[in-house]
């Protein structure tokens, strides 16, 4: 089950397609009258798919374009890179593209980046946590997007200087260790 907010909405994707085709259509008429929550999940549920809405990238990439004057640049740009990483093969110029829009992200953006690379892209993710290991020192081995003993080495050794080791044997392939690793290589300020 996925929730969006728009417009003052909560709008639920559950139950048929038919309602999440419903919910779709409530997000877009919300969108057109200007609300940035309602442009922003709209992309989303096209990115990230669902039981209900399948992921559809060129139709994300379509309400992308639709609405890139209600996003705010930081969300276009983070979503740009999302169809980009979910939609192209992979190969040495898509790992080397993949690398310049995720750095590219704005700090605030980086730790939704990474674990939303995770679901788009499971070797693009390794990507780039090897590259962020690599730039934290935690990782001397070349980038290669495949993870080996020596992936796995930097990220345990990543794990245990910040005190998550625990949580990071379960398997950094796993969506709630990628969202642990991710709030440790990005914390959030503590203001």
């Amino acid at each position: 089950m996925r929730i969006l907010r728009g417009m003052g909405l909560l709008i639920c994707l559950a139950g048929a397609s038919a309602a999440g085709a419903q919910s779709i259509a409530e997000l877009r008429v919300a969108a057109e009258q200007g609300d940035r929550n309602a442009a922003r999940d709209l992309v989303d549920a096209y990115i990230d798919g669902s039981d209900e809405q399948p992921r559809d990238l060129k139709a994300a990439s379509r309400e992308l374009d639709s609405f890139r004057e209600v996003l705010s640049e930081n969300q276009a740009q983070l979503r740009r890179y999302l169809i980009y990483v979910g939609a192209v093969p992979a190969s040495p110029e898509y790992f080397r593209q993949v690398a310049t829009g995720f750095a590219a992200q704005a700090e605030s953006q980086k730790r939704s980046a990474l674990r939303r690379t995770l679901r788009l892209n499971r070797n693009a993710y390794v990507f780039v946590l090897e590259r962020e290991l690599a730039a934290r020192g935690f990782h001397p081995w070349p980038t290669d997007s495949q993870l080996d003993k020596d992936t796995l080495s930097g990220i345990l050794s990543f794990c245990a200087s910040v005190s998550i080791l625990k949580e990071c044997q379960r398997g950094p392939m796993r969506r709630s260790v990628a969202r642990v690793i991710a709030n440790h290589l990005w914390p959030r300020d503590p203001d």
